[in-house]
């Protein structure tokens, strides 16, 4: 399965709005890589296991399931999680873009490629025994979905705070 959107982090026709720069939003970014607690109400723990130029490991845990996990990074670019596929875990991709389209318009995008299969175009997924992937994709993605705007609700409340810096 592939899914992909965006979420407008500035958006300069709502003066309500105060607008954050590409520095604040890779440092609420690199919060979100480093401390993944802050971020996610489900997890029990995180440990980053190396550090190196352009990336991190980490290891999440979700009550009993362990999730390992490969972060790289361009600052003020991109963020790519690649996570490792286990009994518990399915593995894929995400990718996380900073995108300044325009003067005043700040985005993200994120991009989840997984092992998850789609049903084809035109058609839903059936349920019942001998369902497949297929069904769940539209769930996967609307929780993608909450996921990230939840993680840029918490971005938004940090800048708020002033706890990102200038």
């Amino acid at each position: 399965m592939r899914f992909e959107h965006l979420i407008a982090i500035n958006d300069p026709n709502n003066p309500l709005i105060e607008s954050m720069s590409v520095t604040q939003l890779w440092r609420g970014l690199l919060q979100f890589t480093e401390q993944p607690m802050l971020f996610n109400d489900n997890l029990d723990k995180a440990i980053i296991t190396e550090r190196g130029e352009g990336y991190l490991q980490r290891e999440l845990w979700f009550g009993d399931m362990q999730v390992k996990e490969r972060v790289s990074f361009e600052p003020s670019k991109y963020l790519r999680f690649d996570t490792h596929a286990s009994e518990q875990h399915s593995g894929g991709v995400k990718t996380v873009t900073i995108e300044v389209p325009a003067e005043g318009h700040l985005y993200l995008r994120f991009v989840y490629e997984t092992p998850l299969k789609e049903a084809p175009e035109g058609q839903s997924g059936e349920i019942g025994p001998g369902a497949d992937d297929a069904y769940f994709a539209g769930y996967v993605k609307e929780a993608y979905r909450s996921a990230d705007i939840d993680t840029v609700r918490r971005i938004r409340m940090l800048f708020d705070l002033g706890q990102l810096g200038e």
